[in-house]
């Protein structure tokens, strides 16, 4: 994952679910045995389209980046066009030729890590992978390219996040996004042993925030947790913005933040893994925007309704801590089953 913030309208593509790597807690479920990719030329089309609607970030995972044949070909598009470059990669690729010739064109980078030399190795699955990652963190620095750590917490690992941040902190790093585990992808059947419960959350929600104060002007912590009251104060951070609002062409971009492009080229909103009952297109099928004007015309008012729902789900239960993209994923799915049972 990447910092989606506010200002930035995002395109997380992931043109690829092949991995070095099989990673126990895997939300897109990536290994060395994929073998589909997105079509360069096919993709370019849409990428100047959703620039043009007011997209302006990509986010390139996987999948890891650097097994993308395109890679150095799409980033130099991108880049041509003035998107924002930024990829998540376990950082154990780097000294390809493939890298050499993409680094010019990425403008940050988050290598993930999921926390000491033990732990992250062993949630990896393969030894001497902290090793490799901290070999790639050095030749990050010496292309001087900005860079974060993205961090997967779990029941195991949480206590250590003090101790992370100012490993991460001494590494030079200009990010630390801590992401929660979520039962999603291979997590589900891999990792129920280390789910947090919420009590954990809310002790992981404090001491983030604590970091978070000692951020400086080149040194951030991402927490991907809110509040039910910063919900309450702020809806846009799930994408509702009020009972009026309406969906439509030129406000697309800045209405959902965030458009998932998967290896086979659908095109989802919100997060990876979304219910395809609110797919938008294949990158395949032609102009983008006719599309969309079609989409709008059909499910957009379906689409702000979720926003709404999930609004209303998070300010009337019990639970005050959620893990955003696991909530909206979840979501997308249980507000579907209601809608159906109801039909």
């Amino acid at each position: 994952m990447v910092s989606n913030q506010q200002s930035s309208n995002i395109i997380h593509l992931h043109p690829t679910l092949k991995c070095n790597l099989k990673c126990s807690h895997c939300y897109s479920s990536s290994a060395p045995h994929f073998r589909d990719v997105i079509d360069l030329e096919l993709i370019k089309p849409f990428l100047l389209s959703a620039f043009q609607l007011g997209f302006n970030t990509i986010a390139v995972s996987g999948g890891e980046p650097f097994l993308y044949k395109d890679l150095d070909k799409v980033l130099a598009f991108t880049k041509a066009i003035g998107y924002k470059n930024t990829l998540v990669s376990n950082g154990m690729l780097l000294k390809t030729s493939l890298a050499k010739r993409s680094f010019p064109f990425i403008d940050f980078m988050a290598i993930s890590v999921d926390g000491n030399e033990s732990q992250h190795d062993l949630i990896r699955g393969q030894k001497g992978a902290f090793r490799k990652m901290l070999d790639g963190i050095n030749i990050i620095k010496q292309q001087n390219i900005p860079f974060g750590f993205a961090h997967t917490v779990n029941a195991h690992n949480w206590k250590n996040i003090i101790d992370l941040d100012e490993w991460a902190r001494k590494q030079g790093a200009n990010l630390l996004q801590l992401h929660p585990l979520e039962s999603i992808g291979r997590a589900k059947s891999n990792c129920q042993d280390i789910l947090m419960d919420i009590d954990t959350l809310h002790k992981i929600y404090i001491i983030s925030n604590l970091l978070r104060r000692e951020s400086t002007d080149t040194y951030k912590v991402q927490l991907d947790l809110l509040h039910q009251h910063e919900i309450k104060e702020d809806p846009s951070v799930i994408k509702y913005f009020g009972e009026n609002f309406k969906i439509k062409l030129n406000n697309f971009a800045s209405a959902l933040q965030s458009l998932i492009i998967d290896e086979k080229g659908d095109i989802t909103p919100h997060v990876y893994g979304f219910n395809p009952f609110y797919k938008i297109a294949n990158i395949k099928h032609g102009n983008f925007e006719k599309l969309l004007e079609h989409y709008i015309a059909e499910k957009g008012d379906l689409l702000y309704q979720f926003a709404k729902n999930c609004f209303k789900s998070s300010q009337n239960g019990q639970k005050k801590i959620f893990a955003w993209s696991e909530f909206m994923h979840k979501q997308s799915y249980k507000q579907m089953d209601t809608r159906l049972s109801f039909s």
